[in-house]
């Protein structure tokens, strides 16, 4: 698990990245991306 500056947390689980960006208000989104199409995450 790695934690950068930005609030971005990025979990690696079964070849499958979820990448839980906090914004300003607080809201969670979370991306599920394949390292194939790891081009649309979202930083």
């Amino acid at each position: 698990m790695n934690q950068t500056s930005g609030g971005l947390i990025i979990f690696k689980n079964h070849g499958k990245i979820k990448y839980i960006n906090f914004s300003a208000n607080l809201e969670i989104k979370v991306y599920f991306c394949l390292p194939q199409v790891s081009q649309t995450r979202k930083l």
